[in-house]
């Protein structure tokens, strides 16, 4: 029995992670350090190495893929990442149409048939737009080398 266990919350998906927001206030962190980026219940979507949704009652399992459609509404949702970790969401208190449609969102966008629906494709910077503009180049490898210095990196 798992139930001690369980968190209560709401699951939340971006085109760059997977973010469960529980109910309850955060628990004491078992390490000193805060990611800024992800928290301790986030995934994110380059880790996700396979979706698997669930049907308890009528005993399916599909195991999701970009373009694939669902017949069945998931009572579960499990998570294989890339760093062994394997994660399940339960939807007992979600409504039968948005877990399906969390858990096809989920399949979206950590498989993307399209670059554009990448993270790092979306939030592209100007200077990769606007490829005649060598100042942008230049004013970059400054930065860059202001960088190196200031860590103490010989350049030669």
């Amino acid at each position: 029995d798992t139930s001690q266990y369980d968190l209560w919350g709401k699951l939340v998906c971006t085109n760059f992670k997977i973010s469960f927001i529980t109910d309850d206030p955060m628990p004491l962190q078992k390490f000193h350090y805060k990611n800024l980026l992800l928290g301790e219940h986030d995934v994110p979507l380059t880790c996700i190495e396979q979706i698997v949704t669930v049907n308890d009652t009528k005993r399916k399992q599909k195991v999701l893929g970009p373009n694939q459609k669902l017949k069945f509404n998931p009572t579960e949702l499990i998570i294989y990442c890339k760093d062994f970790r394997i994660v399940r969401f339960r939807f007992d208190e979600a409504g039968p149409e948005s877990a399906k449609k969390v858990c096809l969102a989920i399949a979206h966008y950590s498989q993307p048939t399209d670059l554009q629906l990448l993270f790092a494709f979306e939030y592209v910077g100007e200077i990769y737009h606007n490829p005649g503009n060598s100042e942008s180049y230049l004013n970059l490898s400054n930065l860059l080398i202001r960088i190196l210095q200031m860590c103490s990196v010989y350049l030669a």
